[in-house]
């Protein structure tokens, strides 16, 4: 792994202004800045993934 590939990645997402609220609640609720709580629940979505969908994806090169 090189180390640009361990460097956290940058994202610009563009957010509906009702899912922002939905956020920043969902983040205060549990004291976490929006970024972290968005990558919390990212991590979570990928663990209540099957096993097989998790490690088919690792499995294959990443594209772009």
């Amino acid at each position: 792994m090189s180390e640009k590939d361990r460097r956290p990645a940058r994202l610009n997402v563009y957010l509906d202004p009702a899912l922002r609220i939905r956020i920043e609640a969902a983040a205060q609720a549990s004291r976490r800045s929006m970024n972290a709580e968005i990558c919390h629940r990212i991590e979570q979505a990928f663990i209540e993934q099957q096993p097989d969908f998790v490690a088919a994806a690792r499995s294959q090169p990443m594209r772009g």
